[in-house]
């Protein structure tokens, strides 16, 4: 995977940039305040309107490269350089210029190939994370969308790893702001173009895509109002969105033992008769087992057939046919493990041993034991 920026350009320090000799004296002095106070706007005026007078230095084409005579012309003079780029957007919102952060940003990052304006390659990772925390603090939800796009559209097969990273910078940003149903749906809406959904069953497979959503469910300061995000998400993105989005609410819920709001996510998706898969079936036992409603277990099992895929669903069905006494119940699950496929493992007999010891079925528990 390619770096999302030079290493030597990653510090931005000013003395050791490569700065064009023509850049005038008094610009050069005002790109060395080194504070984060607002600048003056005749001293922001001048910078920005000096820098926006000015081209870029060509990228270089691949098999290709810029002679030494044409590079030293070319900083000697109007171009800016990707260092003095990358510099200056960093300087302007540590100075919280941010307008102008957008402004320089969508001339020097972008170049137009036919008739398309792409962004160029060598945007870095800082870059447009600044200019995309430019467009959120000012509120420029239709820019800040496209922005996205276009950095979908000319990373996602390079470095899909830092796309998603600058989602999730700009998700957890939007918290902070107290904008938590906002970032959910951007969350939602981004994630979906990336991935072509938004179904996430698994933490570890997923972790760089749901590590900051985690993050803001466990947060104790906040309470998500998960129902109303789904109603939205539903209403603007449409049901298949939402199903997706409810199931991955469910498996983190249940994943961090949230099970109150698991339960009212599944009845969400119940009443709104949105596709119910394996991993919901699963979430919901489980949910059912942890808050003690056992008599809920199996009906629900039953009433799915097509989500009864993982073999997961069967521990807690013993679980919840143990805890109830229920005999018959239990022979016969534990006898339909056989039909898919696998023996019964060690767990599924703990459960059994145990659940027939407390009744005083001792010879069944030798007998079972004798099994293993």
């Amino acid at each position: 995977m390619k770096r999302c920026a030079p290493a030597v350009l990653r510090n931005y320090n000013y003395k050791k940039g490569i700065w064009s000799t023509g850049v005038p004296d008094h610009i050069r002095k005002l790109l060395r305040d080194k504070s984060t106070s607002p600048l003056c706007s005749q001293d922001e005026r001048n910078l920005v309107s000096y820098f926006m007078a000015r081209g870029s230095v060509p990228l270089k084409s691949v098999g290709s490269g810029l002679t030494k005579k044409a590079t030293t012309s070319i900083t000697s003079n109007s171009a800016t350089t990707t260092f003095e780029r990358q510099y200056l957007i960093k300087y302007l919102y540590r100075h919280q210029a941010y307008g102008n952060v957008i402004k320089i940003a969508q001339k020097f990052l972008y170049t137009t190939i036919g008739s398309q304006r792409l962004l160029k390659q060598d945007a870095s990772l800082p870059e447009l994370k600044k200019f995309l925390l430019s467009l959120l603090i000012l509120q420029r939800g239709i820019q800040l969308d496209q922005a996205i796009s276009d950095i979908i559209q000319r990373f996602l097969l390079t470095q899909k790893t830092m796309v998603i990273d600058l989602i999730n910078s700009i998700f957890s940003r939007m918290v902070i702001m107290n904008m938590h149903e906002e970032a959910v749906y951007k969350w939602v809406k981004w994630m979906k173009l990336v991935n072509g959904h938004c179904e996430f069953t698994n933490y570890m497979e997923n972790k760089i895509v749901l590590r900051n959503f985690l993050s803001f469910m466990r947060q104790s300061n906040v309470r998500p109002d998960y129902l109303s995000y789904l109603k939205a998400i539903q209403l603007t993105q449409g049901p298949a969105i939402a199903s997706q989005f409810a199931t991955t609410l469910l498996f983190l819920l249940t994943y961090i033992r949230k099970f109150s709001s698991a339960e009212a996510v599944w009845n969400y998706k119940c009443e709104h008769n949105l596709p119910i898969v394996s991993s919901d079936l699963t979430c919901i036992l489980k949910t059912y087992c942890h808050m003690q409603k056992f008599n809920l277990v199996s009906s629900t099992y039953w009433k799915y057939p097509d989500a009864q895929h993982d073999q997961n669903q069967f521990d807690y069905l013993l679980v919840a046919h143990s805890r109830l006494h229920n005999w018959d119940a239990l022979q016969q699950q534990f006898n339909a493990l056989f039909g898919i496929g696998k023996l019964p493992s060690i767990q599924h007999y703990g459960i059994l041993m145990y659940t027939m010891a407390r009744i005083g079925e001792l010879d069944s528990v030798n007998k079972l034991y004798t099994q293993l």
